[in-house]
């Protein structure tokens, strides 16, 4: 499986700033999304709601029609948004701002078991 044209495909929703495609060693692909930092601000200064719910929704919309053109073993479990911004000093993005998978994976791995337990479309990281 080819992460990056996933990534690509991911990457046109307009409020997702990075999207991070993996499973390796898991029972499905899934991705990890941050979101811009506008949308961040917003929902972290005042859990807007009704922006959370639509933001679920475009993602579940966008998740279905990225899978409806991928192979079964490339489908996407589900999409994770988490809540840090990655950034280069904190060594989640190279100098010219591609994502560090392992970096990326190494973070949240001890968190996969539990997203998949959810079984939910979009899920918020804590």
């Amino acid at each position: 499986m080819a992460p990056v044209p996933i990534e690509n495909r991911l990457m046109t929703h307009p409020r997702l700033e990075a999207v991070c495609v993996t499973g390796v060693g898991q029972p499905a692909t899934f991705a990890l999304a941050m979101l811009d930092e506008a949308t961040h601000a917003r929902l972290a200064a005042g859990g807007d709601a009704a922006l959370r719910q639509q933001i679920e929704a475009e993602l579940a919309a966008l998740l279905g029609q990225a899978n409806a053109q991928l192979e079964a073993h490339e489908r996407l479990q589900f999409v994770a948004i988490v809540s840090e911004t990655w950034t280069i000093a904190q060594g989640f993005l190279t100098p010219t701002m591609k994502i560090k998978r392992s970096v990326i994976e190494a973070q949240y791995q001890a968190q996969f078991e539990d997203w998949f337990s959810k079984g939910a479309t979009v899920i918020w990281s804590a």
